[in-house]
């Protein structure tokens, strides 16, 4: 997101508005993200107002920002990893219901937009990171609890693996 924050800020008022557009999707993201993984992880569950607080924070403002920047590439981007993650998700919870809950489904448009916000690689880099932390969350579980069928919250590998796409 520095990446992106410096290449804002070399034009006129359009990127500087664009600037404070990308500070306050990365500001409700990080909020937000982190009363969504402490819920979901103390009670598995992804509460509605938040999930629209994040994809309502996030989405609009990237895809706007992209777009006073000259850059409506990114703003394509932003939009087209939002609604394809949300697609993926969608596709996975109707073919596994009890693997999926519908509250990841909700949640990951935003985390699509703001991966895809700065490039495709960064939407591989955060799916891949977050497959990689619920792998060893589940390793974890089963270790501890020693039951195959425990269930874990994957809304916090989804957030941290994001969050730690976007510091590359």
């Amino acid at each position: 997101m520095l990446q992106l924050a410096g290449e804002l800020t070399h034009g006129g008022p359009g990127h500087l508005v664009a600037l404070v557009l990308v500070a306050l999707a990365c500001a409700v993201f990080l909020v937000a993200g982190a009363v969504l993984a402490v819920t979901d992880a103390r009670t598995h569950r992804l509460p509605n107002p938040w999930v629209l607080t994040l994809n309502a924070g996030v989405i609009p403002a990237l895809v706007v920002a992209g777009l006073l920047a000259g850059d409506p590439g990114r703003s394509l981007r932003t939009l087209v990893a939002a609604l394809a993650a949300g697609a993926l998700f969608l596709l996975v919870h109707l073919l596994a219901p009890a693997g999926l809950g519908f509250g990841d489904v909700k949640m990951v448009p935003a985390l699509g937009a703001i991966a895809g916000c700065l490039s495709w690689g960064h939407v591989l880099l955060a799916a891949t990171v977050a497959i990689l932390l619920a792998g060893v969350q589940a390793a974890v579980v089963l270790l501890i609890k020693r039951d195959r069928r425990a269930h874990i919250a994957f809304g916090p590998a989804l957030l941290l693996g994001t969050a730690l796409a976007l510091c590359v």
